[in-house]
Parts: C-alpha cells; sequence; structure tokens
C-alpha cells in the first residue's frame, strides 16, 4: 500500500511515517501542505491517505472535499487526524468523505487498527 501522509509539523509526519512502518507500512509519502499533497497526488496513485485537519492555506477538510470530488481519489480511504476530538467536527468530517478519525496524540494501537480498518476496505474495492 502507498499513503500519503499530509501533515504540516515535520516531527509529527516522520513519527506517524516510522509509526507505519514499523507495523509494516513502509511505502510512505509524507508532504506538509495541502498543495504539496496535490503534486504529489498527481503524479502518484496513494492506496491511502492520512490527513491533517490543520494546514497552512488550505485545510485538511477542505483537501478532503476536493478529493471526494474527483474521479480519482473519490473512495479511496482517507483518514481526518487532529488533536481535536469535539463531535461536531468528527462528524463534520464524515460527512465530507473522511473514511475514519484518529485524534492525536495516538499511539500505536490506534493506528494499527485504522490501517487495519483501511486494508480491509482497499481488499473490498479491489
Amino acid at each position: 500500500m502507498k499513503i500519503l501522509i499530509v501533515e504540516d509539523t515535520r516531527v509529527m509526519a516522520q513519527s506517524l511515517k516510522r509509526q507505519l512502518a514499523s507495523i509494516g507500512y513502509d511505502d510512505a509519502v509524507v508532504v506538509t501542505s495541502a498543495e504539496e499533497a496535490l503534486v504529489k497526488l498527481q503524479e502518484h496513485d496513494f492506496s491511502a491517505i492520512l490527513l491533517d485537519w490543520m494546514l497552512p492555506q488550505m485545510s485538511g477538510l477542505d483537501l478532503l472535499k476536493m478529493l471526494r470530488g474527483t474521479r480519482r481519489y473519490a473512495r479511496t480511504p482517507i483518514v481526518m487526524t487532529t488533536s481535536n476530538d469535539d463531535r461536531s467536527d468528527v462528524l463534520e468530517a464524515f460527512q465530507a468523505g473522511a473514511t475514519d478519525y484518529m485524534v492525536k496524540p495516538y499511539n500505536l494501537d490506534v493506528l494499527t487498527e485504522k490501517m487495519g480498518l483501511i486494508r480491509k476496505k482497499c481488499a473490498e474495492s479491489a
């Protein structure tokens, strides 16, 4: 699985990439903005996207909505990540098309569970 990590905090992004590698997902690309993500999404096909809500210039939620409006990424698993666990934000993310939602800081068990669900979803749509 090729995974795109969209996270504006470099330390958090690299930590997430290492955690993914430790559970067997070692094909991950890190970008720090929605604009960079859009470039990578044109250059490569990704099996899943881990998308931070709070990004500079364009929010992760806006990027999620944009991706769901495209044919290429309309069904790609997208997990929103944020430090905000407000129920209305979680609901808004799901209404916009998020596959799942992870609240930071998350531990390896949570990440393993979410990635297992994503793998299953990818297998179902293959």
